[in-house]
């Protein structure tokens, strides 16, 4: 299995990298979930792919009404899909796997200051799970 290493940064380097806008990372996500609903089985993948999610679901939005769309506003992330896709990894994972999809869970819903509310549609969906087995 072949990802991305994680950028190693000499001591005192600031991390200079972006992280996607929401739209784009919206875009991504159907990618994402293939990825991981493929490599179920392997820890190490799920655990890079929850990485991602989180630093995602860990960007915080402006509500400053006189300034332009803020598109790294969580807000326009993909949470009904996040949601359902990570309850759905929550209940076939176990152990530290386990524990990261709820840390996503829990950073996609948190609902804190500069955050967006997961709304009562996103929380009592009945869509489909995104990862069970065809």
């Amino acid at each position: 299995t072949a990802t991305v290493a994680p950028k190693h940064l000499e001591e005192g380097e600031e991390d200079s990298s972006c992280p996607l806008s929401a739209p784009a990372f919206s875009y991504c996500f159907a990618v994402i979930s293939a990825a991981l609903k493929k490599h179920i089985s392997d820890p190490e993948m799920l655990i890079q792919g929850f990485e991602i999610i989180s630093e995602q679901t860990g960007l915080r939005g402006s509500y400053d009404d006189d300034k332009e769309v803020d598109l790294f506003h969580p807000k326009y992330l993909p949470r009904t899909e996040m949601m359902t896709f990570l309850l759905d990894l929550i209940g076939r994972t176990e152990g530290t796997v386990l524990q990261n999809a709820v840390k996503c869970l829990i950073d996609c819903a948190s609902g804190e200051a500069w955050c967006a509310m997961a709304t009562h549609f996103e929380v009592t969906s009945d869509q489909p799970a995104a990862c069970h087995s065809e």
